[in-house]
């Protein structure tokens, strides 16, 4: 990057901690393609692309003030997007392992009543949503 384009950024990224939307609109339409592209390498998809951008970008945005220039802007977007993406996965994985446990539960309720071991049907059910829980 031309010293110019860093002292420009540099004086860009002041502004906007001040207070500037102008300037933070700036830094946003400069990265907003890395954020998204890199969003949608990490999601695999359009529309979950779009709605992590959109959060990095809140994010940035509210969090700006603790930017403290020791990388580049870029840098720092990029961390927000891996960080947020990480905790959305995390989330998810809690979200299915909970409904795991439930649905364990309902099943194991359901079979000590006898109403699954009787019926083969249901029993072959119940092993193919076992299969299907155990891959997710």
């Amino acid at each position: 990057m031309k010293a110019s384009m860093v002292g420009d950024e540099q004086e860009l990224i002041s502004r906007a901690q001040q207070g500037d939307t102008v300037a933070f609109q700036e830094i946003i339409d400069r990265y907003k393609k890395q954020v998204y592209y890199l969003s949608l390498d990490l999601t695999g998809n359009h529309h979950d692309a779009e709605d992590l951008s959109q959060e990095v970008l809140v994010k940035a945005f509210t969090s700006l003030h603790k930017f403290r220039g020791e990388s580049k802007i870029s840098s720092w977007l990029h961390r927000i997007a891996v960080n947020a993406y990480l905790d959305e996965r995390r989330k998810k994985s809690l979200t299915l392992l909970k409904q795991s446990d439930e649905l364990n539960e309902t099943l194991t309720v359901h079979s000590s009543e006898g109403s699954l071991d009787s019926n083969p049907e249901k029993k072959m059910e119940r092993a193919k949503m076992q299969e299907h829980i155990d891959e997710a």
